[in-house]
């Protein structure tokens, strides 16, 4: 079962227990416990070179008022957009008027230029 030590600072650990396979009709052995860390939402990692690159999700519904991403852009930044179920920009919601994610954080709050908050997504 994960936990959240040190009030849930930005990792998860996970107590595994590793040891040698089990044979048919012999019993298991007993190994030593081991924490293992992972960041928050560390499930997927998506890296770019010095050219850049792109990545799009698979079509979810979006019910809400924010949306967060867990990035590291030090040196760099992310530009995003909202695109429709056909695939096109939404207006108001394209990649020139996003505000840039250009830092490190478990938790930044994807923002667009004239809009407080995601509601009219």
């Amino acid at each position: 079962m994960p936990t959240t030590p040190n009030g849930g600072r930005g990792q998860t650990w996970f107590l595994v227990r590793f040891g040698p396979a089990r044979s048919p009709g012999k019993p298991r052995t007993k190994s030593d416990p081991l924490t293992a860390p992972m960041g928050r939402d560390g499930f997927v990692s998506i890296n770019a070179g010095a050219d850049g690159g792109s990545m799009l999700t698979r079509p979810f519904v979006f019910l809400g008022d924010t949306i967060g991403l867990n990035a590291d852009s030090t040196g760099g930044s992310i530009e995003f957009e909202a695109l429709d179920s056909d695939g096109k920009p939404i207006e108001g919601f394209t990649r020139d008027r996003c505000v840039q994610v250009a830092s490190d954080n478990v938790h930044h709050h994807l923002s667009w230029q004239g809009h407080k908050d995601l509601h009219l997504l």
